[in-house]
């Protein structure tokens, strides 16, 4: 029977392609040779152990075990690959005869990650079927672009500061490429209409918890004296809150706060050379977010969004269009991913066959990216 064989490739610590035989196997007789003298075999063919294989784009030395149950005697044995995926090719470059069977070298070439099938025809009757899993090896990462200067008010200043608050939950790494995704939409979109994806920025009067750090992060900031005297849900006014005094306030707004100014300063606002590390990119959300499958304007990107994440994880992408930041606040999981809308939609135009049909008028296929998990 077919020997399955199964690498997790490792070369200087990176890994390369995985390679795996299906269980597919079709054992045929062999003989026929101009003598007439026949041994009946079985042929298997699997991987041989311990091939190396490189990453997709790059050609590569793959060996073939071919034996069988007896000797091959004086068979004239033919072997031949057939291929008809026009993404992968290969060419055979030696094979050494053996007196159980033989091994074949072939060199194979992978255009893009995915599943490749090969079939083998021994002596005209095709006898099994191999998988190729071509991955990449290392993704691109989104190049880093001298971008446009933009003039923000002290008013837009304060909104843009608030508004990264409100959407990062006060995680670290969210507080320091948030900002990036807002600068962009304000830049394309115009600030208001760019801000209003935000929706801690669009409705906070329709919760009362975004109200109120609203206030308090704009008063702050320099731009919410008229909230002052607004009383917040421990009936505090908002001009007692805000002092340094106050524990809950400097552990909670004061220090993310400064943390989110200072970078909008050091990298956007106070800058002639801004270095913008995620040009074009405008998709920001949660995980929650990321779970939408409905097939609608607003919705359908999340979906393809997450079919790319999975895709970028496997390796069956070589650009990065989005990245993941496992994050908490307190004990919630927040867990939030930024994308590159403009290319994952590019990219699922040219290879529609990447992402899942619809089923039930959604994309419920697509497996969920994050599943939530608070801290105990």
């Amino acid at each position: 029977m077919l020997r399955t064989t199964c690498f997790n490739l490792f070369k200087n610590n990176s890994m390369l392609h995985k390679l795996h035989s299906l269980h597919k196997l079709h054992p045929v007789g062999v003989g026929g040779n101009k003598n007439n003298k026949i041994d009946t075999i079985s042929p298997t063919i699997s991987l041989k152990d311990n091939s190396e294989v490189a990453e997709v784009e790059k050609a590569t030395q793959i060996e073939f075990l071919i034996s069988g149950e007896s000797r091959w005697g004086k068979n004239d044995l033919i072997i031949e690959l057939l291929n008809e995926n026009k993404e992968l090719s290969f060419s055979t470059k030696k094979w050494t005869n053996m007196d159980y069977g033989f091994t074949l070298l072939t060199k194979v070439t992978s255009k893009k990650g995915g599943d490749f099938k090969i079939q083998f025809k021994v002596n005209n009757k095709i006898t099994n079927e191999l998988t190729i899993q071509s991955k990449y090896l290392i993704l691109e990462e989104p190049e880093i672009v001298s971008d446009t200067k933009i003039n923000y008010s002290d008013e837009e200043k304060g909104k843009l500061i608030a508004t990264v608050y409100g959407e990062s939950a006060r995680d670290p790494d969210l507080m320091v490429n948030i900002p990036w995704i807002y600068y962009n939409l304000t830049n394309k979109l115009g600030f208001e209409k760019g801000l209003k994806r935000s929706s801690f920025y669009k409705n906070p009067s329709n919760n009362k918890w975004v109200a109120e750090s609203n206030r308090i992060c704009m008063f702050y900031l320099g731009q919410g004296n008229q909230f002052k005297e607004y009383k917040i849900v421990n009936g505090m006014k908002v001009k007692d809150f805000c002092m340094d005094s106050h524990t809950p306030f400097v552990n909670r707004y004061k220090n993310n706060l400064d943390l989110i100014r200072s970078f909008f300063e050091n990298n956007i606002f106070n800058t002639e050379n801004i270095r913008n590390p995620y040009y074009n990119w405008y998709g920001q959300g949660y995980w929650g977010d990321m779970d939408f499958r409905e097939n609608n304007t607003d919705k359908t990107k999340w979906a393809k969004a997450s079919q790319y994440f999975h895709l970028q994880k496997k390796g069956y992408v070589n650009n990065r269009y989005i990245k993941e930041f496992i994050a908490y606040d307190g004990k919630k999981d927040v867990t939030t991913y930024l994308c590159d809308d403009k290319s994952i939609e590019k990219y699922f135009k040219n290879n529609p066959e990447d992402i899942p049909k619809f089923k039930n008028n959604d994309y419920s296929t697509i497996p969920r990216v994050h599943i939530q998990k608070d801290l105990p």
